[in-house]
């Protein structure tokens, strides 16, 4: 009865014939295109690190859609640096950062790519590798008062004058940099009322050098402005719409009725660093207004120290070869119209330094600042100082009567980052 199925004898080789390079086919198929899903997913997963990670030292920083340093070296590092998702000598094409902003949203961008090496398609592709690309956005969204209204948030901000002198070496060959500034420099008119034309009235880069255009960053210390690589990291002071005095009108409407003063009145007022014991000051009417950090400060709590002096013919900080605390930084107003001199010389300061009418003069041999300065006016006679912008508007009973947002500016306060 199995007579009729003898002349298939020999069948079941065609077929293996016929279907094992199928087989072959499938299985170089499923190894190749398993192992583009793996890379692509290690991919993903790295450029989403990167991303909330860029995003956060973005609003830290302060940075701005144009200019991002901090947010691309942290990115960086969630690559293939310190904290690293890919192997350090793992192939990838160099990566691609990029911000933009709309309303309250900011977006930082992390593009990667790299070649997967093929093992069975390459016979059917044109090339020996694919390229796995990946793409993630980190938003980060603000709360609170719109940044315009708070001039708080950039390492300097004035409205006429910014004089400064020897930043770097007058040498035309070699302009060797001396001191250098972490953050943004920003001139406004302070009003909250926008206007992209205005100037102030003295933008000096280099006060002994008419021909210095920009501020360096840290890293550049020691370094010739001159070398072109150095000369990149440069930056401009820019323009920003602020209102310089919402917080000074929130002081002195706080203070209005007060009777209660550090000092007595028309007297002067000297504060110690060692003599420290409370968390807020209120000096008036002082013919001179010293706080002498130059001794260890004492630390009372985890509050900042809030010091404004109303007015005062001599203001002044002192902080010589010491330092504030980091952990309780000092807010310092001062809302007359006088001079603020601060002796920084071999100290650090963290803090607020907030002179609206008035302006902040340092002399800062070999001194480190950490904070922000907001003054009409300010002059550093510096040698081998450095600025690093560190954000304190926390410790700001900000006053929400400014003026309103422009489209695309951003917020302080709390700020919370999502991939999207």
């Amino acid at each position: 009865m199995f007579a009729k199925y003898l002349h298939q004898k020999g069948a079941i080789l065609i077929l293996t014939a016929l279907l094992l390079p199928m087989l072959i086919c499938g299985t170089g198929l499923a190894v190749d295109l398993g192992n583009i899903y793996v890379q692509k997913t290690r991919l993903q997963n790295t450029a989403d690190a990167a991303a909330l990670a860029g995003a956060k030292a973005y609003a830290v920083n302060n940075e701005t859609t144009s200019k991002h340093p901090y947010a691309n070296t942290t990115a960086s590092q969630y690559i293939q640096g310190d904290y690293h998702n890919l192997n350090t000598d793992e192939p990838i094409a160099e990566p691609i950062y990029t911000a933009d902003t709309d309303k309250n949203i900011t977006r930082f961008h992390v593009e990667l790519s790299k070649e997967v090496p093929l093992y069975f398609l390459k016979i059917f592709y044109d090339k020996d590798t694919f390229t796995v690309p990946a793409k993630s956005i980190a938003a980060i969204t603000y709360k609170g008062t719109p940044a315009n209204n708070n001039p708080f948030k950039n390492l300097f901000t004035f409205t006429k004058d910014l004089n400064t002198l020897n930043v770097m070496s007058l040498d035309p060959n070699n302009k060797t940099i001396f001191t250098t500034f972490n953050g943004n420099i920003v001139y406004t008119n302070g009003t909250g009322t926008n206007q992209p034309s205005f100037r102030p009235n003295t933008l000096q880069y280099n006060a002994n050098d008419p021909d210095a255009k920009a501020f360096y960053p840290s890293e550049t210390k020691g370094k010739r402005a001159n070398d072109p690589e150095v000369s990149a990291k440069g930056y401009k002071a820019q323009y920003q719409n602020l209102n310089l005095y919402s917080y000074a009108n929130t002081l002195k409407e706080k203070y209005k009725n007060t009777t209660k003063y550090s000092n007595r009145e028309y007297d002067n007022f000297w504060l110690s660093a060692n003599a420290i014991n409370q968390t807020e000051y209120y000096i008036k009417n002082a013919n001179e207004a010293v706080i002498d950090l130059s001794q260890n400060t004492n630390k009372i709590s985890n509050d900042p120290i809030h010091i404004t002096v109303d007015s005062a013919s001599n203001p002044k900080i002192r902080l010589n070869n010491n330092s504030s605390n980091e952990n309780q930084p000092i807010i310092y107003t001062y809302l007359g119209k006088n001079d603020v001199v601060f002796e920084g010389s071999g100290g650090s300061f963290y803090g607020i330094i907030y002179a609206p009418y008035a302006r902040v003069f340092c002399n800062d041999n070999n001194f480190k600042f950490y904070g922000s300065i907001v003054s009409e006016s300010i002059r550093l006679e510096a040698n081998g100082a450095q600025y690093h912008f560190k954000d304190y508007t926390k410790y700001l009973p900000l006053s929400d009567d400014s003026s309103s947002s422009s489209e695309g500016s951003q917020t302080t306060g709390d700020y919370t980052i999502t991939l999207v």
